[in-house]
């Protein structure tokens, strides 16, 4: 189990496309990014497109993110409840995330 203060990285193969799955059920989520998963690439730094923002209350739902690695070697996956940085959205409510699988792509 992963704790919020912990950096675990995701090693990656450079100039690859890898796709993030995972299910994410809410109840009462507000906000405008709203339930979601990201993830950032290093050692650039920069952000992969998030999910879908999942808002109010929903059963699970299946969510998919799909991203080339171009010369990067690392990943940081989030689920996110809202979104602190960039974005400023605050948010409300429970999320829960499930079944969170990162594959490389032929």
């Amino acid at each position: 189990m992963f704790t919020s203060n912990q950096n675990t990285y995701i090693t990656l193969t450079p100039n690859k496309t890898y796709r993030i799955h995972g299910f994410i059920k809410t109840q009462s989520a507000t906000g405008g990014t709203g339930a979601h998963i990201d993830a950032k690439i290093f050692p650039s730094g920069n952000f992969v497109n998030a999910t879908q923002f999942i808002t109010g209350t929903t059963g699970w739902t299946e969510t998919i993110l799909q991203f080339g690695s171009g010369t990067d070697t690392q990943l940081q996956i989030w689920c996110r409840l809202g979104h602190w940085g960039g974005w400023g959205d605050l948010a409300s409510g429970t999320a829960w995330f499930d079944a969170i699988t990162i594959e490389q792509l032929p």
